[in-house]
């Protein structure tokens, strides 16, 4: 599910650093803010008013690549070897104009002064990154006035750091601080100019805390109200809503409304994000926050969108639990389909067959030489031709007067490729 929920976004990244090799972006820095860099949000000082517009943009961004990229004939999923090198060309001009689009249009929200200082940041970004590569680039070379000598040593100096980079204990760092002790104190001088002011750094626990950034816990209970307030801001779902410009805004705001809610709600209970297992205990709290989020949010969802439309969003919500899902969907949706109990069974035993429960650890055998496990994407693609399996299996269960009434609750098809829940937000 954590995959279908990154998918686009992961889509972005890869996106820019392949759009970055064959043609950079005219303002690269742009991407520190479309990327929604923290550090560089707090530097620029970016107004919230600006960031919600600099979310939507992100979002226009992704529903516009995944829309040509279907046009096309490319699966974003399949962005790992298994596309031709047409569709590669075709994929990267795709990414190459949308980038420049977005970062025209990125750039406008931002003041001539934040503008500057952003080029500042992006040329510290770099440097620590490869300060040998940055200070041979034309500009910058031609910015501190390098000579041929200095030139030959950052590149002997660069030739050796890529050749010990596999080396066990290499650190970068070493070769940017020789990248600088190379150039002379006029030049320092100059860089120290074109740099501007350091980055701030991360915050402390502490800082983090009185400003409201601790970091918390995803949403792990996905109750009702985590999908209808996210996925009712959604650029997609909004346009075949049909809703009004008015009420687009409102959806938007509601979900700002939501995560500063949900924030709030887990810092009143001692909630925080830690490493590994959520304990026990936090997570029955947070099933207590969830229940509170779903009684105030899901009638103000309701209160925004006509019958027709809240029957829609229903179809687009029941085509997603079904995808992710399957048999499990079909039994929630038990009295409509008007299930027997001989059928209810049936996908019952479908969905543990799907999902069994985790077995506890003591109770599992010891294997001396298990079998390998797929992880990362390979896992979700397997998962996702699993789920398609049952699913399958779970409608061949219902009759054809009970398929009618399930073509009826799905309506018609929606691409849920588009339905995230955005990993990282500014309140969550």
């Amino acid at each position: 599910m954590k995959r279908t929920y990154r998918l686009l976004f992961s889509a972005f990244l890869s996106m820019t650093a392949t759009a970055a090799l064959a043609q950079p972006p005219k303002q690269p820095e742009i991407g520190m803010i479309f990327g929604g860099d923290e550090r560089a949000e707090r530097d620029l000082k970016i107004s919230d008013d600006v960031l919600v517009k600099l979310a939507r943009l992100r979002e226009e961004f992704e529903v516009a690549l995944s829309k040509e990229c279907r046009d096309a004939g490319i699966k974003l999923r399949d962005r790992s070897g298994k596309t031709t090198p047409e569709q590669d060309n075709t994929y990267r001009e795709i990414s190459r104009r949308l980038t420049h689009e977005s970062y025209a249009k990125a750039a406008a929200l931002l003041s001539p002064d934040q503008l500057q200082r952003l080029k500042q940041l992006f040329l510290q970004s770099r440097l620590r990154g490869n300060a040998l590569a940055v200070l041979l680039a034309p500009d910058l070379a031609a910015e501190l006035k390098l000579k041929d000598d200095q030139k030959q040593t950052l590149s002997a100096l660069k030739s050796e750091s890529l050749a010990k980079r596999s080396e066990a204990g290499f650190n970068p760092a070493t070769y940017n601080d020789k990248a600088i002790a190379a150039l002379t104190d006029e030049q320092r001088a100059t860089l120290a100019k074109l740099k501007g002011a350091d980055m701030p750094g991360r915050l402390t626990a502490a800082e983090a805390l009185a400003q409201g950034r601790i970091p918390l816990p995803p949403f792990f209970e996905l109750t009702p109200s985590v999908y209808r307030v996210h996925f009712a801001a959604l650029l997609a779902v909004q346009r075949d809503l049909a809703v009004s410009e008015d009420v687009a805004g409102k959806l938007t705001l509601l979900r700002d409304e939501y995560r500063a809610s949900y924030r709030k709600e887990c810092q009143a209970a001692g909630i925080f994000q830690s490493p590994g297992v959520q304990p026990f205990g936090d997570r029955k709290k947070l099933q207590g926050v969830m229940r509170k989020m779903d009684d105030e949010f899901l009638p103000k969802v309701d209160e925004l969108l006509s019958a027709d439309q809240q029957k829609r969003f229903q179809q687009i919500l029941f085509q997603y639990l079904f995808n992710s899902r399957g048999p499990f969907a079909l039994e929630a949706v038990a009295s409509e389909l008007k299930l027997t109990d001989e059928q209810q069974q049936k996908l019952t035993a479908l969905d543990r067959e799907l999902s069994p429960p985790p077995i506890p650890f003591k109770l599992r055998a010891p294997e001396p030489r298990p079998a390998p496990i797929a992880t990362g994407r390979e896992a979700a693609e397997n998962r996702l031709l699993k789920v398609r399996e049952y699913s399958t299996k779970a409608v061949e269960v219902l009759t054809a007067e009970q398929k009618a009434t399930f073509d009826t609750l799905k309506g018609s098809e929606f691409d849920l490729d588009q339905l995230v829940i955005r990993g990282r937000t500014r309140d969550t």
